[in-house]
């Protein structure tokens, strides 16, 4: 597959509105380069194993190789090192469509412990599959599904039964609609999973096993879930609101602690957070992204970035100050953040401006995943980040992006 738009081009910012803030704090850069490296099509690489055209629906880095779920069930990985080489050769493929059932439905999240080698992958069909990186292996093999058999068979002893809808129940252990997203504690103990069912699950790593369930956790379906370092988990759904969870000292057990309010008349799709835990981002159905402060535990609305003209469906931060967002205007916004002065005695201001618009998927981005990469022969003054981007246009994209360090 040629790669396209091989040129690193001068910035052209398309107009922002209601930035007020954000503009008069930094002006619009005039220097940020960025080039789309590669172009994968996805349904041209799965032709051979899925029977219909998919989108790719989820993206995570597994170390050195780049895996991308589809809605055709088929999860594929690529080699980090050949896509930025503009070589985009598929590494290694992954058939995760489990053809004896068939019914797996699409790879709606992906989380990785690299360090011990294990991959979750969220389904439409309410179950996670859990695979390992076997050396010598070809590709990933998978080893359990989740929830496991031992968690099934106790569900269904328990007299516990969480209430889906008015006349609707269901195990505890089992999601009851398809899984939106996951997300992994910082130590890798726990995973978290959130689902349409309006549910919240907390998963041991080491053994697979569900450990809490959050029945009825929003009013409508979770979108997005984040857990940070010190064990606060945030959930994002379509009522609009975003939860903070944190656990209680006389059960160990998660409850909310905080609710968030800013999409109040659209749903909550993305959740991301500052590589330094200072920073809570969400994006909503309205276009806009809201920055959130977190200081000590506590929350407070730091600004809010508009200039995407459709909803945000995912966003991407990097170990730098840099976010990634993409929409269903079918762009992608990389903004930069910078400390302003503190405006109340207690929190930092904390100021954005988009720094680049990454325009060529033919519809809207529906996942993307950051990284920040060293650029030897690169200036000093800059920070080079490469955004992996996936779209209803079953494209795969990979940009890089040179943004100019500030003083």
């Amino acid at each position: 597959m040629p790669p396209i738009n091989n040129r690193w081009q001068p910035s052209a910012l398309t107009p922002m509105t209601t930035m007020s803030s954000v503009e008069s704090e930094y002006p619009a850069e005039t220097s940020t380069n960025y080039c789309c490296l590669n172009t994968l099509n996805f349904n041209q690489l799965t032709l051979q194993f899925a029977s219909s055209a998919s989108y790719i629906a989820s993206v995570a880095l597994f170390g050195d190789i780049l895996l991308a779920g589809s809605s055709s069930e088929l999860i594929l990985s690529f080699d980090r090192s050949a896509l930025l080489a503009e070589e985009a050769e598929v590494a290694r493929l992954l058939n995760a469509s489990f053809s004896s059932s068939g019914k797996a439905g699409a790879v709606k999240s992906l989380a990785a412990l690299p360090d011990r080698g294990i991959l979750f992958s969220a389904h439409q069909d309410r179950k996670i599959r859990v695979w390992r990186d076997r050396p010598g292996d070809e590709g990933l093999s998978r080893i359990a599904t989740m929830p496991t058999l031992a968690d099934r068979t106790l569900g269904f002893l328990s007299p516990r039964r969480d209430r889906v809808r008015r006349h609707v129940t269901s195990t505890w252990v089992c999601h009851a609609d398809a899984i939106s997203a996951l997300a992994l504690s910082g130590d890798g103990m726990f995973l978290y999973s959130v689902s349409w069912d309006r549910s919240m699950k907390i998963w041991r790593t080491s053994d697979f096993k569900c450990l809490e369930s959050m029945a009825n956790a929003h009013n409508d379906a979770i979108n997005a879930v984040v857990a940070s370092y010190g064990g606060e988990v945030y959930t994002g759904s379509s009522d609009g609101m975003i939860k903070q969870w944190r656990k209680n000292k006389d059960d160990n057990k998660h409850a909310v602690a905080v609710t968030l309010e800013s999409h109040r008349s659209a749903g909550v799709n993305a959740l991301a957070m500052s590589r330094d835990e200072s920073i809570l981002y969400s994006g909503g159905s309205d276009g806009v992204i809201s920055s959130w402060r977190i200081d000590y535990g506590e929350t407070e609305l730091n600004s809010t970035l508009t200039g995407h003209g459709s909803s945000v469906l995912c966003l991407g931060t990097t170990s730098s100050n840099l976010l990634a967002s993409g929409s269903a205007d079918k762009t992608i916004r990389v903004w930069r953040s910078g400390v302003s002065h503190c405006t109340n005695g207690r929190f930092a201001k904390v100021m954005h401006t988009c720094v680049r618009v990454l325009e060529g998927h033919g519809g809207p981005i529906k996942c993307l995943v950051a990284a920040t990469v060293v650029d030897e022969g690169g200036a000093d003054d800059a920070t080079h980040v490469v955004v992996y981007s996936g779209g209803l246009d079953s494209e795969l994209k990979v940009w890089r992006v040179s943004v100019p360090t500030t003083s």
